[in-house]
């Protein structure tokens, strides 16, 4: 229940729910996708389309992107992450984390950094942070020694900590405090 664009992007983005005409909606930029592995395309798409079903499922979305409580941003690219993954036959990590293609490897050994950076700003509406550990090809990931988009690696293992215990349904109902505890709860476990 959502309008699909498709569109050469002049290179901008592969994927990503925008809000066009005032409704929220899923732009697929071809001319990214056919440059990428093209192997990524279904993971890819998973991770998209589990965006739109997640804002009507759940109330989370990508669109408001850096205009929303940090929390919410984990939680909607960490769970788009692990649900594409689990929902595309053959996909690992890497794949669906899709870039930078190493995330895992660079991320890891810096986890206990991002949650540190992560766990202060859960509530805030923070630009900053967004920018720091959401977006791709931002210098300011590269000064704070952080690879781009570790928010994602770090969104994936909260919501893989919390599938532990539900199903994918289950998660994509999840929100209020209750998600919001459950978060914190599970970054504090992921980071030891």
């Amino acid at each position: 229940d959502f309008p699909i664009y498709l569109l050469d992007s002049l290179g901008q983005l592969d994927g990503a729910g925008r809000v066009v005409g005032g409704k929220p909606s899923l732009v697929l930029g071809i001319d990214r996708m056919m440059i990428e592995n093209p192997t990524l395309r279904p993971v890819l798409l998973a991770h998209e389309f589990f965006h739109r079903y997640h804002a009507q499922a759940g109330g989370f979305s990508d669109d408001p992107g850096e205009g929303q409580p940090i929390w919410r941003v984990l939680w909607a690219e960490g769970l788009a992450t692990y649900v594409s993954m689990k929902l595309t036959p053959g996909a690992t990590l890497t794949d669906a984390l899709i870039l930078p293609v190493d995330l895992e490897t660079q991320a890891k050994p810096k986890l206990a950094d991002i949650v540190a950076r992560l766990k202060p700003k859960l509530d805030k509406v923070d630009p900053a942070t967004y920018r720091l550990l959401f977006t791709y090809g931002g210098k300011d990931a590269a000064k704070a020694g952080l690879p781009w988009r570790s928010g994602y690696y770090a969104g994936y293992l909260v919501a893989a900590e919390l599938g532990k215990t539900r199903t994918l349904t289950g998660l994509a109902h999840m929100r209020g405090q209750i998600l919001r505890k459950a978060i914190e709860a599970a970054l504090t476990k992921i980071a030891a």
